[in-house]
Formats: C-alpha cells, sequence, structure tokens
C-alpha cells in the first residue's frame, strides 16, 4: 500500500469518503494525520491517518473509508505520539 503524500495538504481543503460524499474539511496536518472537522449541527472532529488518505487534489482530499465507517475508526482522538506536549501529568523525572 502506497503511503499518499500529505504535506501539500493546506486547512480549508475538502475532504471526501470513497463514494465521493463531503465529510468536512481540513483543520490541520501533523506529521502523519490530516485533522477534519464535519460538517452540520453536531459537527465532530477526526484525526485521519494519512494510510487512509486514497487521493489528494488541489483543495480535495479523498479518504479511502465510507463516510459511515468513519466513526468507527478509532480516529476521535489525535495519534498517541502526538498527544503528549511535555506539560501532561505524570511523575517529573528531573
Amino acid at each position: 500500500m502506497t503511503m499518499i503524500d500529505i504535506h501539500g495538504i493546506q486547512p480549508g481543503w475538502e475532504v471526501f469518503d470513497a463514494t465521493g460524499a463531503k465529510i468536512g474539511d481540513v483543520v490541520s496536518m501533523g506529521p502523519n494525520y490530516i485533522h477534519i472537522k464535519t460538517g452540520g449541527l453536531f459537527s465532530k472532529d477526526f484525526y485521519v491517518p494519512a494510510t487512509a488518505i486514497a487521493d489528494v487534489e488541489e483543495h480535495r482530499v479523498e479518504l479511502s473509508v465510507p463516510k459511515g465507517d468513519v466513526s468507527s475508526q478509532g480516529w476521535d482522538k489525535p495519534p498517541a505520539e502526538t498527544v503528549s506536549s511535555g506539560t501532561g501529568g505524570g511523575a517529573d523525572a528531573s
């Protein structure tokens, strides 16, 4: 499986599912994921891994999964390696 280069993606680009249905818009990019926000009254945030991106065109990102499956993928939180900011709780080793 070839991973798509996500570094050219910009905030505001539209995100579509595998069938062409719009899911939402890009909010930001991480090192190996894109943060998207769905539209509508009950908007949600998803952190889609680069491996789930099927295609990238100017102002458009297409995922490899259908819209109905996005919420069941566990993408409602940023990937573990990006959550740590160095200011979290826990014992300080210094």
